[in-house]
């Protein structure tokens, strides 16, 4: 599983909003799931990516959570 918490990154406020806890306690496993057919898979290179991509999309669309991704709150830093 991705590490969503890492210290060393700025990830999106809205992850820690109360509001959202059992939203987000759960969405990893969620967009796991929505992506067991992808061709590219967890331990793949630019994974991180295609996984932000999804989560974003699922909060968006199934929970209308507008959130950020680890690449879209650190622009100097490169995710592989």
């Amino acid at each position: 599983m991705i590490n969503m918490y890492d210290d060393d990154i700025a990830n999106d406020p809205i992850e820690r909003d109360p509001r959202y806890r059992d939203i987000f306690a759960k969405i990893n496993n969620e967009v796991t799931d929505a992506l067991k057919d992808s061709p590219i898979k967890e331990g793949d290179l630019g994974y991180c990516h295609t996984f932000w991509h999804k989560k974003k999309e699922i909060l968006r669309k199934k929970y209308k959570i507008r959130w950020k991704t680890p690449a879209e709150m650190n622009p100097f830093i490169l995710f592989d």
